[in-house]
């Protein structure tokens, strides 16, 4: 039977009928086998296309529910004062993040407990690197002070550095801290910003203090934001990264504890790596300016023939002028003065001389240590000296805040140059009382140099 209205397949043979329940699904015919090749390609690469963009999706959205589970993380981690998604963008972004197991790796903010959160970067599966740390402190707190004293500190203290095998005083272990702007903000060096935030009046906030029974009424005059970033070789990006975060940071602890205070923004600046390396002390500038005046007097003795300075800023909490002598200058010394140089593996140990300044709440916990259980506040209003710790201190008012000045020399070091401490302390404490305007100046007596 002919069934010629039934249409046919275009490659039907005409040996059955096209019903459309039963007919292959092919591509329509495009006229010529080149054409048909391509249609069927372009279909291909269409649905190819569909798939990698659902892919796409997928991970991306992946990626965001990490980025947010790990904001969350962060932010409870670190008191709730941290702007996570900016911690996320350090170190050119990173997308998952975890907070450890250890004690030092959250805290709940307290106006009387300091408190610390690491954040780490997850990498491979099983692995995370250090990334990023804030600490808080609040003031007064007299557990978290300023400490000096010869073996407390040691700026020379790397034997083993590869840049200075022999000359263990051309370069410093650490930077000094630099002031940010003019300091009343805060400082930094390599990978770390502190930023300061005051009361305006004291903020008195319940909390519970070990030991009591009960919840007891803390005073908090002020606060320090630290915050770090944990890898080597920070970009100068991260570092003005890092001072957004610490002065946000700053502010949102100042306003969940009650403290009323101006926080400024961090200043518009590019905050270069400091530097460590020792200059001659005919040169010395910054906050080391004057003992270049120092050298060319009578009083010169012993002391050091090379300085790390930090630059003068009017506000900053804190300052430091930090001298040594170099190996030819300290063998000279200890020939002279016939005191012991030890000379080891890597060269004499190094002699050097610290000085110190703290303004403000910093002044009212500054200790020098002389070791275990061997401890001496240094209040402010006084001055002396502590031989054990080869330290002494001068105090003054500058500019109506309580300040505290320090000497701190290496051991064997101090006997070389004891009769020139005297003048090396005064001649520190003019040169910053005369730039900050300070008064009530007071010094050691003489007798507080004499011989342990």
């Amino acid at each position: 039977m002919n069934h010629s209205h039934i249409p046919r397949w275009p490659d039907d043979p005409g040996t059955h009928f096209a019903f459309p329940e039963r007919a292959p699904r092919l591509f329509p015919d495009r006229g010529s086998r080149l054409r048909n090749t391509v249609n069927r390609l372009l279909c291909a690469v269409a649905v190819a296309g569909i798939g990698g963009a659902c892919w796409g999706f997928w991970l991306e959205y992946d990626e965001n529910r990490d980025r947010a589970a790990s904001e969350k993380a962060i932010a409870e981690a670190c008191g709730d004062v941290v702007d996570p998604a900016a911690v996320m963008d350090l170190g050119g972004g990173i997308d998952r993040a975890k907070v450890g197991s250890s004690h030092s790796d959250s805290f709940d903010l307290h106006p009387s407990v300091p408190g610390s959160c690491e954040i780490y970067r997850v990498g491979e599966p099983g692995t995370s690197y250090g990334y990023f740390a804030l600490s808080f402190t609040p003031r007064p707190n007299e557990e978290y002070g300023n400490f000096v004293g010869a073996r407390e500190e040691e700026p020379f203290g790397d034997r083993y550095d590869d840049d200075r095998p022999d000359d263990l005083t051309s370069t410093a272990d650490y930077a000094p801290d630099q002031p940010l702007g003019d300091g009343r903000l805060g400082t930094f060096d390599d990978d770390t910003v502190s930023v300061n935030a005051v009361c305006s009046k004291p903020a008195s906030k319940a909390g519970s203090t070990s030991g009591t029974s009960g919840p007891s009424l803390t005073s908090l005059t002020s606060l320090t934001i630290d915050v770090s970033a944990m890898y080597d070789d920070v970009p100068t990006g991260d570092r003005a990264r890092l001072a957004d975060i610490a002065v946000h940071a700053a502010r949102r602890a100042a306003d969940k504890l009650g403290c009323a205070t101006k926080v400024s923004e961090a200043p518009d600046a590019t905050l270069a790596a400091p530097g460590r390396r020792l200059a001659p002390a005919a040169r010395a500038d910054g906050t080391c300016a004057w003992y270049p005046r120092l050298l060319r007097t009578s009083a010169r003795g012993h002391l050091p023939d090379r300085a790390l300075s930090t630059p003068a800023a009017g506000q900053a909490w804190s300052e430091r002028c930090l001298l040594a002598l170099s190996p030819p200058a300290t063998a000279r010394a200890a020939r002279e003065s016939g005191e012991e140089a030890d000379d080891g593996l890597h060269g004499l140990d190094p002699w050097w001389a610290a000085l110190d300044s703290w303004f403000g709440d910093e002044a009212k916990v500054v200790y020098a240590e002389a070791g275990y259980k061997s401890q001496r506040h240094l209040a402010p209003g006084t001055a002396g000296g502590y031989p054990r710790a080869n330290v002494w201190w001068a105090s003054a008012v500058c500019r109506g805040v309580p300040t505290v000045h320090t000497l701190t020399v290496a051991d064997h070091y101090e006997k070389a140059v004891r009769k020139q401490l005297g003048a090396l302390l005064r001649a520190y404490v003019d040169d910053v009382t005369e730039r900050r305007g300070c008064t009530d100046v007071k010094f050691p007596k003489p007798a507080d140099f004499a011989t342990k």
